[in-house]
This record gives structure tokens, C-alpha cells and sequence, in this order.
């Protein structure tokens, strides 16, 4: 019997701005989620020929969501970030994120590397404060673009990773 992955050695990262002027991010590690669950939600084209009994169905595409939970922390940069997006009620482009996937269980190409994906998300919350022992707050990270492999490396034990993608 093969080994199975743990769930924990897919660490998700999220690109905390650094400045508007400058377009930086920051990749950090997304703690104190308590749910981070990912739907691939494929799109499909159905049809049936007129000289065949079964039908065809292919996948044309894919709109990819991950829905979230968190209880909000003060001080994590990734919890401000997603809050004031919706304190502030942001729409478009100041919406949305990069979040990479990181692989713990797979190495990169560079010494200490490891493999990742990233993604673009628009960031729709839903939902806050619906606990009585922590604020919490919920939404749906939906897919804003295709996804780019490639792989990281941490100079900080892995609370914050850079991305180089493949050539």
C-alpha cells in the first residue's frame, strides 16, 4: 500500500502587497485557517452525435475556487490583508491575490527547494464573526488566471518563500 500525503505538506502562501507604488508582494505562509478546501469546478462541453447512441463530454476549462475559513489573528499580515478587503469592500483588480501551493513532500530543481504552484484569486468573502470564541471570518478564493509551476525556497523556516517559476 503507498504512502499517503499528509495535509499538511501542502502549505498554502499568500501575496501580502508590500506597497501599491512598488506592485511587491510577500509570500506568507496562511496560518490559523480552519478550512482551506479547493474545488476545481471543471467546465465541460456535452453533445451527442446523431450516428452514435452515448454521449461526449469533454473538460474545455477549468474555474477553480478554494473556500476559506480563519480565525483572525492580530499581527498576521495575511489575515489584515483578506479583513481589509472586506472592510473595505474592495472590487476588481484590488481584490485580488497570488497564492501558491507549496509541495512539502517534493523537491525543487535548487538545493532546499521545494515544488509549488501559484494562482491569481479574486478574494469574495462571505462571512465574519459567526463564532463566539474568536472572530472568524469565511469566504471563496475564485481562480483569476492559469496556474504557474515552479518552486520556492525560504530563507526564514518557511514562513515566507520566494517563487521562481519554470523556464
Amino acid at each position: 500500500m503507498g504512502k499517503l500525503v499528509k495535509r499538511s505538506q501542502r502549505i498554502a502562501y499568500y501575496g501580502v502587497p508590500t506597497s501599491a507604488e512598488s506592485g511587491g508582494v510577500t509570500y506568507t505562509r496562511m496560518t490559523k485557517f480552519t478550512s482551506m478546501s479547493k474545488s476545481k469546478n471543471p467546465k465541460t462541453y456535452s453533445r451527442q452525435y446523431v450516428d452514435e447512441d452515448a454521449s461526449i463530454e469533454d473538460v474545455v476549462g477549468y474555474a477553480e475556487s478554494i473556500s476559506y475559513a480563519f480565525d483572525e489573528e492580530v499581527g498576521n499580515t495575511v489575515h489584515s490583508d483578506i479583513a481589509n478587503i472586506a472592510d473595505e469592500e474592495q472590487l476588481g483588480e484590488d481584490a485580488v491575490r497570488d497564492i501558491l501551493i507549496v509541495f512539502m513532500d517534493q523537491d525543487g530543481e535548487s538545493i532546499g527547494s521545494k515544488r509549488a504552484v501559484k494562482r491569481s484569486y479574486a478574494i469574495i468573502p462571505n462571512g465574519e464573526g459567526d463564532k463566539t470564541e474568536a472572530y472568524t471570518r469565511s469566504g471563496d478564493f475564485k481562480c483569476r488566471g492559469p496556474q504557474v509551476f515552479g518552486e520556492v525556497t525560504s530563507a526564514d523556516d518557511w514562513k515566507t518563500v520566494t517563487f521562481t517559476a519554470d523556464t
